[in-house]
């Protein structure tokens, strides 16, 4: 019973520290850093289960190439050729971002994944930039 609740608890960590790496990545006037902008890719590209993914932060949307018919085997191997192409529009980023968040045990585990490699990523590319200043 306390391991569950200890998992549990940790899992709570993980989806508010995923929850705070979304609101940093968002806050940009432009266009976000090149780290924020591979953690946006990888995020939506896991999300949305596809192959390719672009976005277009100035025309605030998301251009997706899926695999076609869609698979309920992750793994399956399948044509480039056979896939479809479809366009995400958005108002505000970051609540697109935090609207796609899901609390299972698998998106979990990756947004813990992601939470390591960006936080590291970006913590260390801070801190070289306060060097050079």
């Amino acid at each position: 019973m306390l391991q569950e609740f200890e998992m549990e608890s940790e899992n709570l960590n993980i989806y508010t520290e995923f929850q705070k790496l979304i609101e940093d990545s968002c806050v940009f006037t432009k266009l976000p850093s090149r780290h924020y902008q591979r953690f946006h890719h990888d995020y939506l590209k896991f999300f949305f289960g596809v192959i390719k993914i672009e976005i277009d932060y100035a025309a605030k949307s998301i251009e997706l190439l899926a695999p076609k018919p869609f698979s309920s085997k992750p793994l399956t191997c399948y044509n480039v050729n056979s896939s479809v192409a479809a366009t995400v529009s958005y108002e505000d980023f970051e609540a697109t971002l935090l609207g796609c968040m899901e609390d299972t045990k698998y998106s979990i585990a990756f947004y813990r994944h992601l939470v390591r490699e960006y936080r590291h990523i970006i913590s260390a590319n801070d801190s070289s930039n306060m060097r050079s200043a």
